[in-house]
This record gives C-alpha cells, sequence and structure tokens, in this order.
C-alpha cells in the first residue's frame, strides 16, 4: 500500500568520532499536507488573521496567504533509568484553532534530531564539543525546513481548492535550554569544582545578598524556594490531623469520567504531575470547605478557612477564563479584574510565609503582562506545552519498548508508518459503518415484566447490591407505568423484555455507569438534562439544565415497537431556593423523586461532588469542563 505522505526518511548530517550521525525525518511539506488533509481541519481552515500575525501578512505578495507554522522541540529519556534518551521535534499549524490544534491529531512528528555522544567527559566538557553540539542542531533544522522557505512559495490543497502560501515560523515551542540552543545565547561554563554546593538555605542566601554571580546564579527568585515549606508549614501548624482529614476527603471525591481519582490522598505533593496538579486545583475548593474553623493553636497569620476557600475559588474562576477561545474587550477587562481580585488575596494569605514575599517572575508577568500578551499575540492556551508533551508516549515511550533497542530511530520511524497505514485503512473502513445512537455494555440481568416484581424483590434483599440500585429496584416499576401512560401514552402492554445494564456510551463519546462494582467501588453517573423550553420557566434550573443521579439503565423491548433505551434517574434540586450557587457551583440536595427517562435525551455527564460534614448537599462541578 503506496502513502505518499507518511514516507519517512533519513539524512547523514555528520560523522563524529567515527560514528554517523543521522537525521530520520518526514519530509515538512508531507507532515503539512497530512494535517491538511483531516476533513474539519481543513473545512475551519483561517486565511486572515487579526492578531501580530496580521503585521508579516502586510509583508507578503499579493494574493498570497500566511501559513503560521508552530514548532515544538523537547528532548527525552526512553527508558525508565533515563541511560537513553531521543531529541524528538513536532510540527503544527497556527491557521488552525486552539481547540482544534490542542488535539494531537493536529500536530506531525517532524523527525528525531541527532544526539551527539562524546567520547569522555572532558570531551563532552570542551568548548568545541559544545559548539558542535549546537551547530548540528541548526544544521538539521535547516535541512528541516529549507523546503518551506522557497522564493515564489508554496502551493496547498485546503478544503479541495488550492492556495497559493508562504509558510513563516511564528511560535517556538520549548524549555529553557532548548530556546538557548535555537537562539544561541549563551550558557555558564563554569567548572563544576568552583561552585559551592548548592542547598536550599545557602543558595538564597547569596541571592538576597546580591552575591548570586559568584555561585552562577541567575538573578531571579526561584518560584520553588518557598511553595513546599510554607503549603506544609500551614498544615502543621493548623493541626497535623488536618493533613489526614485533607487525605479522607480527597479519596471521597466521586469518580468521573479520564478523572484522575486520590485514592491515597495526597501523598507525596512533589511526585504530583502537571496533570495531577490541575486536577487537584479543580476539586480543591471543595475539600477546604468547612476544614477548620477556629485558630486553636494560636497560629501567628492565622489563614481563616473562608478566605482559604475564597482564593481557591477565584483561581478557578481566573483559570477558566484563561482558557477562552476568544477574547473581546470586555472579556479581557472581567479577566483582568478576576486576576487582580485572586492575586490580591494570594498575596496577603501567603507572602508571610514567602521569604521572597511571593515576588515571582512569572506571578508578575501573569498579573501585569498577560493581558496586553493576549491583545497582540492573542489566546495563551494555544501556546503551552501541556498537549505536545503527551505526544512523547505516541512517539517516543510506547515505539522505543516495542524496539530492540538497536538502531532505534529507523525502528521507530518504521513503526509509526505501519500505525499511520492501519490507522488510514481503519478510517475507511468506519465511514461505511453507520454511527450507533449508543451502545449498552456490562448486561447485569434479564426479565420478563410479568416476573420482573418477584425478580426485583431478590435483587433488593440481595446483601451485595449498592443501595443506588436497590432504590431503583424499588421505583422501576412504577416509574416503568407512569412513562408508559405520560410519555408513549401506550395502555395494556402484558408482556415484555426488560434488559438491565451497567454502561452506557452516549453519541456524544460520554460513558455512563450504574454499577455495583467497578475497581472494587460503585460508580452511579450524574448527569446533566435541558428541560423543554416551555418547561424552563417554571422550575429552578442551572441555565436550563436539570441535574440528576442515574440508578438503573434499562433496554425495553416491546413486540412490534421499537426498543426503548431508558435509564432509572433521582432528581437533584437546588438547596435554597435564593443563593442557589456555592463559590460559582450550584449547591443542590437529592429528592425523593424519580422517574424513567429516555437516555437519548442526557446531555452530559456531570461531576457531583458532596459537601462534606453536611447532609444531603452537593456541589456541581463547575470547573471541569
Amino acid at each position: 500500500m503506496k502513502i505518499p505522505t507518511l514516507t519517512s526518511k533519513k539524512h547523514k548530517i555528520l560523522t563524529h568520532n567515527n560514528i554517523d550521525y543521522y537525521l530520520f525525518y518526514h519530509p515538512v511539506l508531507n507532515c503539512i499536507k497530512n494535517i491538511l488533509s483531516i476533513s474539519d481541519i481543513s473545512q475551519n481552515f483561517t486565511l486572515r488573521f487579526e492578531n501580530f500575525k496580521k503585521n508579516t501578512e502586510v509583508s507578503l505578495p499579493h494574493g498570497s496567504n500566511l501559513l503560521s507554522i508552530i514548532l515544538y522541540s523537547d528532548a527525552t529519556t526512553t527508558d525508565t533509568l533515563g541511560k537513553s534518551s531521543l531529541h524528538p521535534i513536532y510540527i503544527s499549524i497556527g491557521n488552525i484553532s486552539t481547540k482544534r490544534r490542542n488535539k494531537s491529531d493536529a500536530k506531525q512528528l517532524l523527525g528525531y534530531l541527532p544526539i551527539l555522544k562524546a567520547k569522555d567527559k572532558s570531551e563532552k566538557k570542551s568548548k568545541d564539543f559544545k559548539k558542535l553540539v549546537r551547530l548540528t542542531f541548526h544544521n538539521s533544522m535547516k535541512f528541516l525546513l529549507d523546503p518551506l522557505f522557497a522564493e515564489k512559495g508554496i502551493d496547498l490543497e485546503v478544503d479541495n481548492k488550492t492556495f497559493w502560501f508562504f509558510p513563516r515560523i511564528s511560535t517556538i515551542i520549548c524549555d529553557w535550554p532548548e530556546a538557548a540552543t535555537f537562539s544561541l545565547t549563551l550558557l555558564a561554563d563554569t567548572d563544576l569544582s568552583d561552585v559551592t554546593f548548592r542547598n536550599n538555605e545557602n543558595i538564597q542566601e547569596y541571592f538576597y545578598n546580591n552575591a548570586g554571580q559568584d555561585v552562577s546564579l541567575k538573578n531571579i527568585p526561584n518560584y520553588f524556594w518557598s511553595l513546599p515549606k510554607f503549603t506544609q508549614a500551614l498544615l502543621q501548624k493548623q493541626d497535623s490531623s488536618l493533613v489526614n482529614k485533607i487525605d479522607d476527603r480527597l479519596s471521597k471525591i466521586p469518580r468521573f469520567q479520564k478523572f484522575q481519582m486520590f485514592t491515597n490522598g495526597l501523598q507525596s505533593i512533589s511526585r504530583m504531575t502537571a496533570k495531577e496538579y490541575r486536577i487537584l486545583m479543580k476539586v480543591m475548593v471543595f475539600v477546604v470547605d468547612n476544614l477548620y474553623k477556629e485558630n486553636e493553636n494560636n497560629v501567628e497569620n492565622f489563614v481563616e478557612n473562608k478566605k482559604l476557600l475564597e482564593v481557591y475559588a477565584k483561581w478557578n474562576k481566573m483559570y477558566m477564563m484563561s482558557r477562552s477561545e476568544i477574547f473581546t474587550e470586555s472579556d479581557l477587562e472581567n479577566f483582568r479584574k478576576d486576576t487582580f481580585e485572586w492575586a490580591k488575596l494570594f498575596v496577603e494569605i501567603f507572602k508571610p510565609y514567602s521569604r521572597s514575599k511571593l515576588k515571582f517572575p512569572k506571578f508578575h508577568s501573569w498579573i501585569y503582562h498577560i493581558f496586553e500578551s493576549i491583545r497582540q499575540f492573542g489566546i495563551i492556551n494555544g501556546y503551552t506545552t501541556e498537549t505536545y508533551e503527551s505526544l512523547h508516549k505516541d512517539f517516543v515511550k510506547i515505539p522505543y519498548r516495542m524496539s530492540n533497542k538497536k538502531n532505534v530511530e529507523d525502528q521507530i520511524m518504521k513503526t509509526l508508518k505501519r500505525q499511520d497505514i492501519i490507522n488510514v485503512i481503519n478510517k475507511k473502513q468506519k465511514k461505511k459503518k453507520l454511527t450507533k445512537l449508543l451502545n449498552f455494555s456490562s448486561k447485569f440481568f434479564e426479565t420478563k415484566l410479568t416476573k420482573a416484581n418477584i425478580y426485583f424483590c431478590e435483587k433488593i434483599n440481595d446483601p451485595n447490591i449498592n443501595d443506588n440500585m436497590i432504590k431503583g429496584f424499588n421505583q422501576f416499576l412504577e416509574c416503568f407505568d407512569d412513562f408508559l401512560d405520560n410519555i408513549l401514552e401506550v395502555k395494556n402492554i402484558k408482556e415484555c423484555d426488560i434488559i438491565i445494564y451497567g454502561t452506557a456510551t452516549l453519541e456524544n463519546g460520554s460513558i455512563i455507569k450504574a454499577k455495583n462494582k467497578f475497581h472494587d467501588k460503585p460508580w452511579f453517573s450524574n448527569v446533566a438534562i435541558s428541560m423543554d423550553s416551555n418547561e424552563s420557566s417554571d422550575y429552578q434550573s442551572d441555565e436550563g439544565l436539570c441535574y440528576s443521579k442515574i440508578l438503573l439503565m434499562a433496554k425495553i423491548e416491546i413486540e412490534e415497537k421499537p426498543p426503548l433505551n431508558l435509564a432509572l434517574v433521582q432528581w437533584y434540586d437546588f438547596k435554597f431556593e435564593k443563593n442557589s450557587y456555592l463559590y460559582n457551583c450550584p449547591l443542590l440536595k437529592l429528592v425523593e423523586l424519580y422517574n424513567l427517562i429516555p437516555i437519548e435525551t442526557i446531555d452530559n455527564i456531570v461531576h457531583i461532588i458532596p459537601r462534606f460534614d453536611e447532609d444531603n448537599e452537593y456541589f456541581v462541578n463547575k470547573y471541569i469542563s
């Protein structure tokens, strides 16, 4: 099977110490064509810009278009011991919307850059070797990118039309050492034997005494000097039992699709990944709610629980605004206002615990420069490394483990080509299949309507059945009669098949569950349902949404009628008629109201968290999108 755009190649860059070093790559134009071959990308491709790229457009020939190129480069280890590494570089296109570009298929592996090996430590430290490393990097980049910069531009097909483009590198995403390599700025060449042993205490003394240059220290406050310490100090000084209380609450956060669970609490914060930190921030406001009340231990600079809650809530509100796809001037002004409110409270709470008094460059940049950056360069979440770093798993870690660890780059490129061919074949086959509205799985049991009452009674008395499912069995037949009478308007059904399932997949890909055990814990999904426009004015709702907990899911097969896909739900209502929201989230209660509803009417799954130390109070976690 010949697929030209999936062709991988290799090119010798240099020979060093009698070793040939190759650049393994996909031709850059093929990478771009692969991205443009995706139908929804091609159909929604931007040809005109309104931000800083517009200045570049003006310099292009009349009738041509700007092709905004985004590169991401980051060397990564391939094994757990860190003895082997690869240096992948990826490419994406800035003409794609941020939301779409953050999906993995909107990026392509451009290649693996050669990593030079020194014959010994002496050579590794030498200026000549370091210069050769940088030269090799730039020669590799030149070879990869030169095909883009033809004098007369390039022609590309977008949505079945041919356009004239001039590619330009608009963004390079990388970490600090990589940035130094790209820009060829100097790094310190100080001999390590001349550097004073660094620890968290004495290095700060050099910094605050303006003597950082004596130990090759950059004149920038280190964010990590104080953050772990004052967080731990706050908890331990107030009451060591707070740590246990936090762990207990985190372990009780309900399950949610693609959501990292903290079954064992925080464990070690220092070992958390960036993804785990982001998830933690989305639930911490519910964890610290009513966590403590009085300053029982006479802690200096005591932080009231109310203020701690407020700073988490303000952070989440600010963070959600920062992820917006579009900013108007009024949006920017609201974002600025929310950011300043959060920063003011953050400084008030944590400044006494910070040796630098929170004088962090990133903090300053966020507070005072982010808004103008958005005006000039566009939205910020298009230039984060979060989605790019996940590519290492698909393009480095997994293929490396499939290799025999010899000629690794060559094997990986062949593995990736095979995977691409399989993906192309699968996509063609999928087009022939009809899309199912939903799919049931995890069949629990099947019974006839005439025997259902007896069967349900047996299940109710089963000690292994969860309370939620028991409520479902108790309510099922009454709710079924009501559904037939009021929804289907059907009378006198004498027999039908009732099949109970534990899992169903919605048309949008969300998975809903009503299971006694899933990895040894019950899982009963909460869902959002849009109210009919005629009814929305009669009931209190969250902008037209109502919430419910799924107790049972069933397929009902009635002779000579289409099957019914139903969920038995228990409804939530607002806890209070007034003050219905707390921490910008709906505050709910479960009510004794049950209905069978068509599963097709469910909008989506939602994350509902019980309010700790309160009876029948629940938050809808609005911080998870």
